[in-house]
């Protein structure tokens, strides 16, 4: 264990003992992304990671054709980070790609860095999670197949100018969703 999650790890202990009815409300989530993107750029082979350059930087919600941005706009929809790979990244048997995105809405963990990037930061992409298979018991139809609906990939970036990680997924919406 690293000394960030063991140094968080004790925090919620202590939290727990000292203030039994604050640890309900505890955002794990938020917890765990934290300890997931904290650490620099990972070198675990089993984790399907690449190299990868920012290519856009804007809020998740804009106007078409839009190229300047406020505060504003980013505070009220989110961020949408492009990344472009030099060569396609085969992060999954089947699954190539030589862009992706990472979504934010607003208000998540990790938008500060996100809206930190500039175009041109070089960044490590890594596989962090990916949407299941599902299929609907009455019917029998596919509701979900990752083979043909990329949506709902969460990865974890990790900018080397900054210094600094971040976690989410490639689409606001998952595999066979709206």
């Amino acid at each position: 264990m690293n000394r960030t999650a063991a140094c968080c790890a004790l925090a919620l202990l202590m939290l727990v003992q000292t203030h039994p009815s604050e640890a309900q409300t505890v955002d794990y989530q938020a917890m765990t992304d934290a300890q997931t993107a904290a650490g620099g750029a990972w070198h675990y082979k089993s984790v399907p990671c690449a190299m990868g350059v920012v290519t856009e930087v804007g809020p998740r919600l804009r106007s078409v054709g839009q190229t300047v941005f406020t505060p504003t706009d980013f505070d009220m929809s989110g961020v949408s980070v492009g990344i472009r790979f030099a060569e396609p990244w085969h992060f999954l048997a089947s699954l190539s790609a030589t862009r992706e995105y990472v979504v934010h809405y607003q208000g998540a963990v990790g938008n500060d860095i996100m809206r930190s990037e500039r175009s041109g930061d070089n960044v490590q992409v890594c596989l962090v999670s990916f949407p299941a298979p599902r299929v609907d018991p009455a019917t029998h139809r596919v509701l979900c197949d990752p083979d043909k609906d990329a949506r709902g990939f969460t990865f974890r970036v990790y900018d080397f100018r900054q210094h600094a990680g971040y976690i989410g997924p490639n689409s606001e919406h998952s595999c066979g969703g709206a």
